[in-house]
């Protein structure tokens, strides 16, 4: 930190948590599925704020603070499935989706923090998206274990991975 106002302490994050799922073994074994769909929120985002400060000798420089603003709903369903159709062979896939929304983000200083004058500064980013929540996301594995006659083994695994585009 670089400023009194930087160097203070701020609160913790939290979230409240909803989840409903299953976890099943299927077809003797050959196939496994993880599901859950949650219901997530969360209270005191800590969030990365850059506010233009005035030091001791009233020069200007901006710094980032951390700071307790805002609360946000995510709703989201997880799918796994991990399927043997023969043995050294396995099949991967998985699937996301989530809507994370702000349901309040109004980051507000008061700039006299800061050692500049003025009345206290609020925003409201509410409509901004969350950073770091891609709507979808998926992907697929094929994996092939080969044992070798001297002992040891290979394994051969192609994947691809797919999410939606996110802020951050």
């Amino acid at each position: 930190c670089g400023s009194a106002f930087s160097c203070q302490p701020y609160a913790s994050e939290e979230n409240e948590n909803f989840e409903i799922g299953v976890k099943a073994d299927m077809l003797d074994g050959a196939l496994r599925m993880n599901a859950a769909l949650f219901h997530t929120q969360y209270e005191n985002l800590q969030r990365d704020t850059v506010v233009s400060i005035k030091d001791a000798a009233g020069n200007d420089f901006q710094e980032t603070v951390a700071l307790n603003e805002g609360e946000s709903t995510a709703i989201g369903l997880e799918l796994e499935l991990s399927y043997v159709p023969i043995p050294d062979f396995r099949i991967d896939l998985n699937f996301g989706w989530l809507d994370h929304e702000y349901d309040s983000y109004e980051p507000g200083y008061d700039p006299a923090t800061l050692g500049i004058e003025g009345a206290l500064q609020s925003f409201d980013f509410s409509d901004l998206e969350v950073p770091y929540s891609p709507e979808f996301n998926g992907g697929v594995s094929l994996t092939y274990f080969q044992d070798l006659s001297s002992g040891g083994s290979i394994t051969y695994n192609f994947n691809v991975h797919y999410q939606d585009e996110a802020e951050i």
